[in-house]
């Protein structure tokens, strides 16, 4: 039976594992937590068989469509697929402890207007680290975050990085329970100049069937509706938004603005043809940081 994202036990973020995690930080800096970080990793990914799995087919689809050596399935692959994941998650500890200055390339000028001008919605993706631009957003634009994500789903994980954080300026919105005054919130918040991030890759538990297909890397997919949906009613600029490790541990933003037409039909289609092909190309732009560990093709 196929597995999907909600259903997949988080094996690698216990709260006393994140707690003495951060006291080892604290104590003795990043370097001997990136080997906590890469030893936790590997033992995660050596007792648990459906990781190493899913990231197989994974590689075996990236390898059938690049037809590139490099990404052949196999243990090397796999691993340093889980590992980047490990690494990813001490880059959070670190963002919402706000303890190291990142470099962050980000060269969006209509972005930056658009930031400076009001509030802005993003569709996010698991690809990368948009923890990065959340806190640039913060610190720089002085901007309130409003985020959506699964109500259980890295429960202790978000709870112990928020515990981090000193700033009330995030609000967290389950996406079980949208409805028609969360989206009169959003869209005051948004005319406020406030900021909306919701992923577009992943299925809610409650709305599977809420979906469309589409192909990625040659393969067909199931992606969200809703959130197509729900950022296409809310009067604001529209980003697709992804933020990736380069290999020196600088960080670029990769953005791209969806632009509305008159015809309600033509923009929801639109914008599902731009989310994939947005999709697709950030994975090929970073293949070891597309972080679905679950049956994500069909």
């Amino acid at each position: 039976m196929k597995k999907k994202w909600y259903q997949i036990k988080e094996y690698s973020a216990g709260t006393k594992r994140l707690i003495f995690t951060w006291h080892v930080y604290k104590l003795l800096g990043r370097k001997p937590v990136e080997w906590i970080a890469r030893i936790i990793g590997f033992v995660t990914f050596i007792l648990h068989s459906s990781i190493r799995k899913y990231s197989k087919i994974y590689f075996e689809t990236l390898y059938k469509y690049t037809d590139n050596k490099q990404f052949k399935p196999g243990f090397i692959n796999s691993l340093k697929h889980t590992q980047s994941y490990a690494l990813s998650l001490v880059d959070k500890m670190e963002v919402y402890a706000n303890t190291k200055d990142f470099h962050l390339t980000f060269d969006d000028y209509e972005l930056k207007q658009d930031l400076s001008r009001g509030g802005v919605f993003f569709i996010i993706t698991h690809t990368g680290n948009i923890e990065l631009m959340r806190n640039l957003m913060m610190k720089k634009d002085h901007k309130k975050i409003n985020i959506f994500m699964q109500k259980s789903h890295c429960e202790k994980f978000n709870n112990f990085i928020n515990s981090l954080s000193q700033t009330t300026d995030i609000t967290v919105y389950p996406v079980e329970e949208i409805g028609v005054e969360t989206a009169l919130d959003i869209k005051s918040k948004l005319s406020e100049g406030e900021v909306v991030l919701m992923a577009g890759d992943r299925l809610s538990a409650q709305n599977t069937n809420k979906c469309y297909d589409a192909k990625l890397l040659g393969r067909k997919v199931k992606l969200p509706l809703g959130t197509l949906k729900f950022a296409l009613m809310m009067d604001a600029p529209i980003y697709l938004l992804a933020c990736l490790k380069n290999d020196d541990g600088s960080f670029r933003i990769i953005s791209e603005k969806f632009s509305k037409d008159k015809s309600r039909n033509d923009n929801l289609n639109n914008l599902q043809k731009q989310f994939v092909d947005y999709l697709e190309r950030i994975t090929l732009s970073a293949p070891y940081q597309f972080y679905n560990f679950y049956d994500f093709f069909e």
